[in-house]
């Protein structure tokens, strides 16, 4: 049932006019790349600064502004990675590749997730007083290998694409 619907959406007249298209797919993944790096670069800012780093910048008011780029870039990263997954879903709906790849997305928006609560409302502890040292460092650690882990798993998906 999975299969048929990946194959299906493949088949759609989008997918194929991205895949007949010289310049669709590499504009989707400019904008790919450039989601990522609003995502990842501010989901890392956001991190550094709840591990302690500029700790003249209130952190509350640091996550919030962050947590507003992280979540743009999330919606060009999900809006350009759907369509570009959809014109070659069977291809990448049984890559390896593509699969912990979205399993340390997932990851990576569960932390999005703790920062976003956090600065909306009913915060962590941590936004009211500081947090304890090595437990941010140690969430900071996971949290940048998450994202390196995400684009080293992008680039390797561009470079074989599902043949893995």
């Amino acid at each position: 049932m999975i299969a048929e619907a990946i194959h299906a959406l493949n088949e759609t007249p989008i997918a194929a006019a991205i895949r007949e298209s010289q310049s669709a797919y590499p504009l989707l993944q400019v904008v790919h790349i450039v989601g990522f790096s609003l995502f990842i670069g501010a989901m890392t800012f956001a991190n550094l600064r709840v591990a302690g780093a500029g700790s003249n910048v209130p952190l509350l008011d640091f996550v919030r502004y962050s947590t507003r780029i992280a979540l743009f870039g999330l919606v060009l990263v999900l809006l350009a990675g759907g369509t570009m997954f959809m014109s070659f879903a069977d291809i990448f709906f049984v890559s390896d590749v593509m699969r912990l790849k979205l399993i340390v997305l997932l990851v990576t928006l569960a932390n999005l997730a703790i920062l976003v609560r956090g600065s909306l409302g009913s915060s962590p502890r941590w936004f009211d007083q500081a947090p304890d040292p090595v437990r941010a460092r140690k969430w900071v650690a996971l949290s940048i290998a998450a994202c390196l882990l995400i684009i080293t798993l992008g680039k390797l998906l561009a470079y074989i694409g599902g043949k893995d």
